[in-house]
């Protein structure tokens, strides 16, 4: 059972790892491609689905959704990480500024008569606070040839910090685990070695004699 577990910590470490090296791909083929202000729609870690290792070992998985617009026309972007452990990605991750907009001149559009604010007024002010409260433009960077592709900057997601830690950590617990494991099983191996059977303890003994 230590040895499977261990071997999951391995391997999710080496997907940590494989993610990272995604990650730079990414950042290194998208050097050259012209960069627009996108906004950023949605933002959050998803849980991997597996009740099990999540109770032991909670992952996370890094996912964004952007908009932005080329020659006029709107494109929807996706992104995702590798898996991330979830208390590191807290650690590593710092939440993306959030713009919202002056209540004073939604209150004031309410309020135009200057008569005191109604339930429903409220109510009417609340959501248009919520309506208009948006994450900061984010720059994106995009293929000119194929504008639908494209890539968020490294600072949205900040995947290859958690992703490194996470690869690190996993990767050592893992291995020095599974080393420590096959090491005190070939220690404590049985011998099979005839002059330490019974037998030849009791002929030895005859012989003293």
């Amino acid at each position: 059972m230590a040895k499977i577990f261990l071997g999951c910590v391995l391997f999710i470490g080496l997907v940590a790892l494989l993610g990272l090296g995604f990650e730079k791909m990414d950042e290194s083929k998208s050097l050259g491609w012209p960069s627009i202000d996108g906004n950023l729609i949605e933002i959050e870690d998803r849980s991997v689905p597996m009740p099990v290792l999540n109770r032991f070992m909670p992952i996370a998985i890094p996912y964004a959704k952007y908009s932005y617009n080329v020659d006029g026309k709107e494109y929807i972007g996706e992104k995702n990480c590798g898996p991330c452990l979830s208390w590191v990605r807290r650690a590593t991750f710092k939440y993306p500024e959030i713009e919202v907009p002056d209540s004073r001149e939604i209150l004031q559009k309410v309020r135009e008569d200057g008569t005191a604010m109604t339930l429903s007024q409220a109510l009417e002010a609340t959501r248009d606070l919520i309506a208009h409260t948006h994450y900061k433009p984010i720059k994106v960077r995009y293929q000119p040839k194929h504008p639908e592709e494209s890539v968020p900057d490294p600072d949205v997601l900040q995947g290859g910090k958690s992703l490194w830690y996470t690869a690190l950590l996993l990767i050592g617990v893992g291995g020095l685990g599974l080393a420590a494991l096959y090491f005190h099983g070939h220690v404590t191996e049985p011998v099979d070695d005839p002059s330490l059977s019974l037998e030849a303890a009791l002929r030895a003994q005859q012989r003293r004699r």
